[in-house]
């Protein structure tokens, strides 16, 4: 997560947020699948966030947790939007 914070420019930031998508796993419609989806959002997300960013990370959790992966362009927007609003360099 330190990645995605310290990524100011655009291209590399939507490369990884393409590459999350892609290993994020699927919830396959049952409650192990979304405990592990929801375990791999916040080992991405959470673990190891810096105490001034712990703001976005949640709200970004909860976007993730609640979106389907097939809306991923807009999710990623949304995700890139809090960042850009907890870090003034985006």
């Amino acid at each position: 997560n330190k990645l995605f914070i310290a990524l100011a420019d655009y291209l590399p930031l939507e490369s990884l947020l393409n590459l999350f998508a892609r290993l994020l796993p699927s919830t396959n419609n049952s409650q192990a699948g979304r405990a592990q989806r929801t375990e791999f959002i916040h080992s991405v997300f959470k673990s190891a966030v810096p105490p001034e960013m712990s703001d976005a990370s949640a709200k970004i959790c909860d976007i993730l947790e609640h979106v389907p992966t097939s809306n991923w362009e807009e999710t990623s927007v949304k995700i890139i939007d809090v960042l850009a609003k907890a870090n003034i360099a985006l």
